[in-house]
């Protein structure tokens, strides 16, 4: 039986000051994550006042750009922002868990898409997405539905807590190796450690399909889409024609403290990345591509950067290649920085491992995700 959206959910509109949530239970649409990814942790609250209060399995989307499809099904209590959808089930029609997945499908963003106002900041019509009209099973195959896609949320999400706790062990042991080796420490830039943007950029056109990374597609070394792109069908977005070599470092120049960076392992040679990247290239002499990205990543070389950015003229926050070549980092001698590198190797590797099988439960995951809403897969 179909029903309208405004059937099955509404908006919450119950507020919470903001002297009762923090940075960990706050969602803004800077904090939800491209392509479905869920959320990070927010890098600041609101001032003052109050913000709408959402509880475990509500469902949250960003309004802004629905096109970067933010989306998170809420675990515990929190607040967000006016520009986050917060859509709460009508439990005597349709299961939280189920609601979230007609949400998080391709279709339902295409069609607010559809409903948007404005052109710079496009924005969902409210009452609009509120007459989508959805067929809703009966409670048990919902849940079964539910249930089935959430397995592979489950499995992306402990490789993603694995990957977490890797990068943090990789930053341990930087620090260790650091402590180990003080009286030797000498201070050297980032032009001395390595280059930037050392491949001269290619033109898509002259590729017969290329990859396309964009900065809003990696968070903290994870990267949740590349895009597939013919030139010759297809309008290839202007920015994507910096070209990368193995172990080069992504980092984006546009508000450093949303973290979009990463280190590329084995791309393919039809991958372009954004020129909204600055591309760090280590001097493999000098130090390891490894330690030089658990450098750059620190928390306090991030906020440096973003209190670069936010003094900038640019139309967004954003630093230079210049700012980022000339941050100064403190290590022993060479040979001891290419050694150290050695041992952090196998973990990126394990991490990229995580990476890439994640990837692939995604893609499974949103092909059988219509199939099972339109009933196409019986799951007795």
């Amino acid at each position: 039986m179909k029903f309208k959206l405004s059937e099955i959910a509404y908006y919450v509109s119950d507020k919470v000051g903001v002297s009762e949530i923090t940075i960990e239970n706050y969602v803004s649409t800077e904090n939800l994550l491209p392509n479905r990814g869920g959320k990070g942790i927010a890098t600041r609250l609101p001032d003052t006042g109050k913000v709408t209060k959402f509880k475990p399995k509500d469902i949250l989307i960003s309004n802004i750009r629905p096109y970067f499809k933010k989306i998170w099904f809420a675990t515990e209590n929190g607040g967000n922002s006016a520009d986050v959808l917060n859509f709460r089930a009508n439990e005597q029609i349709v299961l939280p868990e189920y609601l979230f997945w007609l949400l998080f499908q391709d279709e339902f963003f295409n069609r607010v898409m559809g409903s948007v106002k404005g052109t710079k900041m496009p924005r969902g019509d409210k009452k609009a997405i509120m007459e989508f009209e959805f067929e809703i099973p009966s409670f048990e195959i919902q849940r079964s539905i539910a249930k089935t896609l959430f397995l592979f949320n489950h499995k992306i999400q402990l490789n993603r807590r694995i990957n977490d706790n890797l990068l943090e062990l990789s930053s341990t042991l930087v620090g260790q190796f650091k402590l180990e080796h003080l009286s030797e420490l000498q201070a050297y830039t980032i032009d001395e450690l390595a280059a930037l943007n050392s491949v001269s950029a290619k033109k898509a056109e002259l590729l017969a399909t290329i990859q396309y990374l964009d900065t809003s597609n990696i968070t903290e070394n994870s990267i949740d889409e590349i895009q597939v792109l013919n030139p010759m069908l297809e309008k290839i977005p202007s920015r994507a024609r910096r070209h990368i070599k193995n172990l080069d470092i992504v980092y984006s120049t546009v508000r450093p403290n949303q973290k979009h960076y990463g280190i590329m392992l084995n791309p393919d040679d039809n991958l372009l990345v954004s020129t909204g990247f600055t591309t760090i290239t280590a001097n493999t002499d000098k130090i390891s591509p490894f330690h030089l990205f658990v450098l750059l990543t620190d928390n306090q070389i991030v906020k440096g950067l973003q209190a670069i950015a936010e003094g900038s003229t640019s139309t967004y926050p954003a630093v230079r290649p210049q700012d980022i070549g000339g941050i100064e980092l403190e290590l022993p001698n060479f040979r001891a920085n290419v050694e150290f590198g050695k041992l952090l190797e196998p973990m990126f590797m394990q991490i990229n491992a995580n990476n890439q099988m994640n990837q692939n439960l995604s893609v499974l995951r949103d092909s059988l995700l219509p199939k099972l809403l339109a009933g196409k897969i019986d799951l007795d």
